[in-house]
């Protein structure tokens, strides 16, 4: 599940000292992966200098389909010690030191954040380098920007791929294959970062997105056009696929990994069948427009249910709204939160809503109520009308 983790900064550049790093885990979706190893190199003025490596036991045995990649079984780590055993080891390893690794911001270091939380109640907030997002400004032309295809374009052995160490080696070795290749060509790969940009639209009052937000808009963009005609195509999935494969970086954002998990459950036999292309379509109509869309218990009485609000709305300011719900006797949350039993969303909408026509706060519902929470989400009118105003 996609959430607000308070990680260090992803940095969009190069540098001589660093520790690269690469995670195997049971699950490409983070709310859902356990570590079964850890591999890492520590990188001092361009040059390895010492490794660190580790399998891991998991709580649950891991999945053949995991085993066939990286060919971890199961009786290999049946001796292992536990991830609380070993991620001290491992953090202690990396020190200060920025991070460096392919394809790791929405997903290997969320998965070493959340650990970190879960077991010493601590932020993890090292900086980190994401070679996923420094490929496509020094190779362009670059047919995508898996560690395959770079490992390939710059001749580096893809030797024991899947193991976490092997990866770490190879994402190191690319890295350092780009740092040369910019500064042969003078490319200049800084980009401004999420900081600055965040304070220049606090100032300017015009959004600015992450790199991530942006793809996940992309993504919603998809979605609408491949719907806009009532139907699915084959070549229409099939584009799809391609285009979340070539952004499996978004792996634990929402809508990506159901996305994801319903295109894998239909190509699993490599046929479509049309229940299949309906079953999708409906799918992702809910996810382009899930306020309209929405199902909902009729409201008759909110007296001490939960409510939040999201969104500008025509009954009047979010204060009068507020206190709309509290006179009735509602609860007002300021946020979507597991108690949270209503959304209530304004008919203005908002421009500075992520998704384009919805915001965090229906996103994280989304997410919630896919988990099995209780929670509806409302439109204004619906809303107005249901408690007879």
């Amino acid at each position: 599940m996609a959430r607000e983790r308070e990680k260090g900064e992803r940095l969009q550049k190069f540098i001589e000292d660093y520790v690269a790093f690469d995670l195997e885990t049971t699950s490409k979706y983070v709310g859902y992966a356990e570590i079964i190893e850890i591999g890492a190199i520590r990188v001092r003025n361009n040059k390895p200098v010492e490794e660190y490596a580790t399998l891991i036991k998991p709580e649950f045995p891991i999945p053949e389909a995991v085993t066939a990649v990286n060919n971890i079984t199961n009786e290999m780590v049946e001796d292992k010690p536990k991830i609380n055993e070993v991620l001290g080891t491992f953090i202690d390893f990396v020190g200060d030191d920025v991070l460096l690794g392919h394809n790791i911001t929405g997903f290997d270091m969320n998965i070493v954040y959340d650990y970190v939380e879960a077991i010493w109640g601590e932020k993890f907030r090292n900086d980190f380098i994401d070679t996923r997002y420094i490929a496509p400004q020094c190779l362009p032309d670059l047919e995508n920007c898996r560690l395959d295809t770079l490992c390939e374009y710059f001749d580096v052995t893809l030797d024991g791929r899947h193991r976490a160490l092997a990866d770490a080696y190879m994402t190191h070795e690319c890295y350092q294959n780009m740092r040369r290749l910019c500064q042969e060509k003078n490319i200049d790969i800084s980009l401004v970062k999420a900081s600055k940009s965040k304070r220049s639209a606090r100032i300017s009052g015009t959004p600015k997105y992450t790199d991530e937000t942006k793809a996940l808009q992309m993504l919603q963009g998809f979605l609408m056009g491949i719907t806009a005609d009532g139907k699915l195509t084959d070549e229409e999935i099939f584009s799809l696929k391609r285009w979340m494969d070539d952004n499996s970086h978004l792996a634990g954002n929402y809508p990506f990994d159901v996305v994801m998990t319903s295109l894998e459950r239909v190509l699993e036999d490599g046929i479509i069948t049309k229940t299949e292309r309906d079953y999708l379509y409906e799918l992702y109509v809910k996810y382009t427009a899930p306020v309209e869309n929405a199902e909902h218990e009729e409201i008759s009485d909110i007296e001490g249910v939960h409510c939040c609000i999201t969104g500008d709305f025509n009954y009047g300011s979010r204060s009068e709204v507020v206190s709309l719900i509290e006179d009735r006797g509602g609860v007002w949350d300021s946020s979507v939160k597991k108690c949270t039993e209503l959304l209530i969303v304004g008919a203005k909408g908002s421009a500075a809503w992520k998704q384009g026509n919805y915001g965090s706060k229906v996103k994280k519902a989304l997410e919630l109520k896919g988990k099995g929470q209780r929670i509806d989400i409302v439109a204004e009118e619906d809303f107005l009308k249901e408690i007879g105003i």
